[in-house]
């Protein structure tokens, strides 16, 4: 994320009214009293039909502390309602998670498979501070179990707790949290047995972050075996390349998944990225590393040292402010090994830094074709867009990574093949869940809110939201010739098979908003169709009817055109408004936010990321793919996607006279069309209210 504070000019800044900003809450986007984080445990109860989603909560101050966990469930995964009482469904209560109670996941069993229970699992902090750039306080980090017998009303600590106290023994972590389960079908038949996988984030000091692996007995969730660390990556590791970042020095949140596209099939991690440097910077660059979420795709291989994920590619999952001994688990090792700071070449991914948060682990399919990915927050590397040297390089963001899966000596290992960012902006610490009726790999994300000062939080009430929820996929290209301006070959994110037709089939993490979505918009959009053929801008509306929108366009680019997007949360003069807009000739979605508000205390950043259009052979003409926008507006949220594989989250603060829409084309004589737009007001969702900020209940 590149953060450029623009300024208005003097005339500009005297002419603009300067009214106070105005906070709307979000109609669709989850919020709750106080300070809120990361997602925690979304999962469904298939006997009561009920969606569950947790998150990091301190329901007494707007900043972060007294980390717990708040609770809202749905009936549909959208509309969500906050548990009634308003107070945690989880606090800390007990020695071995006095300091706090941190990301986990959800099972929808009871330990040893009751169907009429249901099962979290979340990291019980001990000791604090806990940090990647901190020595690690040894067994300051443990994973812990608590159950429900009555549809999630109520939830009770295990008495086995803390199942596991700590990092395995011997090793130097980073960090060790974040606990995520999932099934592989994969590592099982390297492996030759039947299991249930436990993935926790982090890194290991000196040899770059990491997932440890663990094998679970699915019938009783309190016997974990260590299979050692799942990917070996150096500290930084990139691809080459600008369309990637690296993986940082630590990993959060991490998720895995396994995806599947007709005949193939891919793995992936999810992750937030810590200390790297962020996507498309390079060091050097002004403020290169960050904290930012990211994907990683590869395949898994038995290795002497256990089962290892081999890295294949990777990519940014958003390119905004979208982040997040008493045992029976026997250690299996780490998944990857990777170098502190491995990035792929290239400028399209971040690295992956020294340490993961929230890995979750995914495996996905298109057709005959199958990927297994971690999502994970990623700490301690250069963030995507930067490089070692710019200032502040280092910081938290969200990936994927993808590679496939061997048995090593050491034990299992996912093989790094490609990655990416899972979202090129503030979504961070993504969590993950399959959709009980698709059977769809449905990704929420924690919206930071970095740009707006504290006191300003306070007087709001709230501080955070939950992002959209997104579907991930195996994105299948066929008969690819070229970028606009890269050779596809140069984008990390991508993976490149021969087709024999000319072109490439291209593989990537497909990202998308949820298709339930469209029960969100109220009526019939408004729709313009051939804008630009006769002019070069337009406004569509002076005055949207309220700040919970959703705008699809869909547009032919001319390869010629410095330009094309749209100015929204604009005033009446046009001198206030937040641009989004594509650049071809540059490969670049750019937020610019310089001109939204006149408050000098409140984020006016540029945010840019990598992003290209796709040429492919159609009867033997090449052809250049069209542009679909998707941009989503909710109070202070905003949330971009494009073509289904690109993702921005941020934040835009402006007055309540910044209400308008209009679309503009740079350049005369070249050739962009908006062939369709459509724009749906007044989206709504519903929610439970949460009282207001109290005092902690001693």
């Amino acid at each position: 994320m590149s953060l450029v504070t623009t300024r208005t000019t003097a005339h500009e800044a005297s002419t603009q009214a300067r009214l106070p900003l105005k906070h709307h809450a979000p109609s669709y986007h989850l919020k709750a009293r106080g300070w809120m984080n990361d997602p925690c445990g979304p999962g469904y109860n298939p006997i009561t039909k009920t969606y569950h989603i947790f998150y990091q909560w301190n329901p007494y101050g707007c900043e972060w502390g007294n980390m717990s966990w708040g609770h809202a469930t749905s009936q549909d995964g959208l509309r969500w309602t906050h548990a009634p009482s308003g107070e945690p469904a989880l606090k800390p209560s007990e020695p071995y998670d006095k300091e706090g109670i941190f990301t986990g996941c959800f099972w929808p069993t009871g330990p040893h498979g009751e169907k009429d229970q249901l099962t979290v699992v979340y990291s019980s902090i001990a000791a604090l501070p806990i940090h990647w750039t901190l020595k690690h306080i040894r067994n300051s980090e443990g994973v812990s179990l608590a159950t429900s017998t009555d549809a999630g009303k109520t939830w009770q600590k295990s008495e086995l707790n803390p199942i596991l106290v700590g990092e395995p023994e011997g090793v130097e972590v980073t960090g060790f949290r974040d606990p995520f389960l999932a099934e592989w079908p994969a590592l099982n038949r390297i492996r030759g047995e039947k299991s249930l996988y436990g993935f926790l984030s982090g890194g290991v000091v000196g040899k770059g972050p990491t997932v440890f692996l663990y094998a679970i007995q699915p019938d009783n969730l309190t016997e974990w075996k260590y299979l050692g660390p799942l990917v070996d990556l150096a500290p930084g590791f990139r691809a080459p390349g600008s369309w990637t970042g690296n993986f940082g020095v630590n990993w959060e949140c991490v998720n895995f998944l396994s995806l599947q596209d007709g005949a193939h099939e891919q793995d992936f991690l999810l992750m937030g990225t810590e200390g790297g440097v962020k996507p498309r910077y390079k060091e050097g660059d002004e403020e290169p590393l960050g904290q930012w979420s990211s994907w990683f795709s590869g395949s898994v291989e038995q290795t002497a040292a256990g089962p290892r994920l081999r890295h294949e590619f990777d990519g940014v999952l958003d390119h905004g402010s979208l982040y997040a001994p008493n045992s029976y688990w026997k250690y299996l090792g780490p998944l990857v090994d990777l170098a502190p700071g491995f990035r792929a070449p290239g400028s399209w991914t971040g690295n992956f830094g020294v340490n993961w948060e929230c890995v979750n682990f995914l495996s996905l399919q298109d057709g005959a074709h199958e990927q297994d990915f971690l999502l994970m927050g990623t700490e301690g590397g250069v963030k995507p867009r930067y490089k070692e040297g710019d200032e502040e390089p280092l910081g938290q963001w969200s990936s994927w990574f993808s590679g496939s899966v061997e048995q090593t000596a050491a034990g299992p290992r996912l093989r790094h093949e490609f990655d990416g960012v899972l979202d090129h902006g503030s979504l961070y610490a993504p969590n993950s869940y399959v959709h009980p009726e698709t059977q769809k790999r449905i990704t929420i994300g924690w919206v930071r809110e970095d740009g707006l000062p504290m006191s300003r939080c306070k007087a709001r009430g709230w501080t955070g939201f939950l992002s959209l929820p997104r579907e991930l996929f195996l994105s299948t290209t066929h008969n690819v010739t070229r970028g606009l301006q890269s050779p596809i070959e140069d984008i990390r994110s991508f993976k490149i098979l021969e087709s024999g037709s000319g072109g490439k089939t291209v593989q990537t993490l497909g990202i998308k908003p949820m298709d339930d979505l469209r029960t969100l918009r109220p009526s019939r959009p408004a729709e313009w169709s051939s804008l630009g053929r006769t002019s070069a801008a337009g406004i569509l509306r002076e005055r949207t009817r309220n700040q919970s929108w959703e705008l699809d366009a869909v547009i032919t680019v001319d390869p010629r055109q410095r330009r094309v997007g749209f100015n929204i949360c604009q005033s009446p003069d046009g001198l206030q408004r937040t641009t989004v807009y594509f650049t071809p000739q540059t490969e670049q979605i750019v937020v610019d936010k310089s001109l939204s508000n006149t408050e000098a205390d409140v984020d006016k950043s540029l945010l840019d990321a990598p992003f290209t259009l796709l040429y492919s052979l159609e009867n033997g003409t090449e052809k250049l793919e069209k542009l679909r926008l998707r941009i989503f507006r909710d109070g202070d949220v905003l949330e971009v996607f494009a073509n289904d594989r690109f993702a921005l989250t941020t934040t835009v603060y402006c007055d309540d006279s910044c209400a308008g829409i209009s679309w503009f084309l740079d350049d005369e004589g070249s050739h962009s069309v908006f062939d369709s737009v459509q724009l749906w007001e007044d989206m709504a969702g519903t929610q439970g209210q949460v009282p207001e900020i109290g005092q902690p209940h001693l």
